[in-house]
This record gives C-alpha cells, sequence and structure tokens, in this order.
C-alpha cells in the first residue's frame, strides 16, 4: 500500500525513512510504503495480517505472523516465501502443509505442486484486490500510525462486508 506518489517520496512527511522504499515484483515499479501480509481463510475472511515497511523481505512478514491456524491446514504461498528451514518447521512443529510457487530451477520443484498453489494464490490476490477496492484513492492521515489505523480499519471492514454478506 503507498503512502504517497514516487515522485514525493522525497518530500513525503508521514514516512520519510529510505525503509519505506519498496519494490513489487507483479508490477514491476518501485512504490513508497507499506506492505501488507494476509492470512486469508477459505472464505475469503482476512485471519491474519502483518504491516512492514516496503522495504523489508517477504519472509520477515512470515516470521512476525502468529500462524494461530489448525493443524493440517495449508499454507499458499508466492515466491517472496521461499525459505527450505521455514517450510520445515512449519511442517514438522505445527502440523501445516506448505505450497509456495517454486520456480523450475528450484532444488524442491513439483509440477503439480506448483500449479496448485498458482490456482490457489489467485484467490488471495482477489482477497487483496477486493480489499484495494476499499481504499479510496488517496488515504488521507496525518502521521504513519494514522495511516496504519486506517489500514487496519479497511481490512475489518472487508471482513465486516463478508459477513454482512453471508448474514443476508
Amino acid at each position: 500500500m503507498p503512502v504517497c506518489e514516487n515522485i514525493r517520496a522525497n518530500h513525503c512527511r508521514l514516512a520519510p525513512e529510505k525503509a519505506f522504499w519498496g519494490y513489487r515484483a507483479s508490477h514491476r515499479d518501485y512504490f513508497h510504503g507499506v506492505k501488507v501480509h494476509l492470512l486469508v481463510a477459505s472464505g475469503g475472511f482476512i485471519a491474519e495480517f502483518w504491516l512492514t515497511p516496503g522495504s523489508w523481505h517477504d519472509l520477515t512478514g512470515l516470521y512476525g505472523m502468529a500462524l494461530d491456524i489448525p493443524c493440517g491446514c495449508a499454507l499458499m504461498m508466492d515466491r517472496g516465501y521461499t525459505d527450505y528451514v521455514a517450510e520445515d518447521l512449519l511442517r514438522e512443529a505445527e502440523g501445516l502443509e506448505v505450497y509456495p510457487v517454486r520456480r523450475e530451477t528450484s532444488v524442491r520443484y513439483a509440477g503439480w505442486c506448483r500449479y496448485l498453489a498458482v490456482v490457489k494464490r489467485r484467490f488471495v490476490e482477489r482477497v487483496g484486490s477486493c480489499l484495494h477496492s476499499l481504499l479510496s484513492r488517496r488515504v488521507h492521515a496525518v502521521t504513519l500510525d494514522g495511516f496504519m489505523l486506517k489500514l487496519m480499519c479497511f481490512i475489518y471492514a472487508h471482513n465486516f462486508n463478508l459477513l454482512h454478506k453471508v448474514a443476508s
């Protein structure tokens, strides 16, 4: 989630640190803002989220999450979350199935596993785009804490919106 436009990043008062400069590989561009790491349940509900500065690696968000989910659940991850040690720990200690999207040159590449992860990741990307559509074009905030608070409110609003659809 960008805090400001790239052209105004040098004069940004909300997040003046260089830690908020990030790169989005999916869009092939740089942004100035925060990354939102989502743990999405099967119904589209956001079970957990973690906000990190834009320059931090995706694995930092994975390590920061509590992952309070039942045993036997599957975690679909994209390429940024490839860490063999973390995957083994999640499998052995937590009993979770981990399906990251891997490149063909990877040591643990499995074609069927990659196909399953790519198909399931589309669902997570759709939840992210629904969350992004709730946001206004520009989120007005005076401080970085206020910006983060508004992002959290939009995440809760997404979950409440889904609850309202289920109840009606």
